[in-house]
C-alpha cells in the first residue's frame, strides 16, 4: 500500500475543499473525491474507505457552513 501518496493525494482533495466558495465547485469537489476513492479503492480496506467517507462529508459540512455565514 502506498500510504504516503493516499495520504497526499486526500492532502490535495481537502486543499481543492478549503478553496471552493460556490455550490458547483464544492460538487466539483465531490467528484474529485470520488475520483480519489475509485484510484485507491484497491489499497484501501472497506473500513479505512469509510473513514474517508465520514472525514469528506465532515470537512464539506464545515466548509458549507463557512461559505454560508459569508454570504
Amino acid at each position: 500500500m502506498d500510504v504516503i501518496n493516499i495520504q497526499k493525494d486526500y492532502g490535495w482533495v481537502l486543499k481543492v475543499l478549503d478553496s471552493c466558495i460556490t455550490d458547483t465547485q464544492i460538487k466539483a469537489c465531490e467528484n474529485l473525491f470520488s475520483n480519489f476513492i475509485s484510484k485507491w479503492s484497491e489499497d484501501l480496506s472497506p473500513e479505512r474507505i469509510e473513514t474517508f467517507y465520514s472525514n469528506f462529508k465532515k470537512y464539506k459540512s464545515q466548509r458549507i457552513r463557512i461559505l454560508n455565514k459569508v454570504w
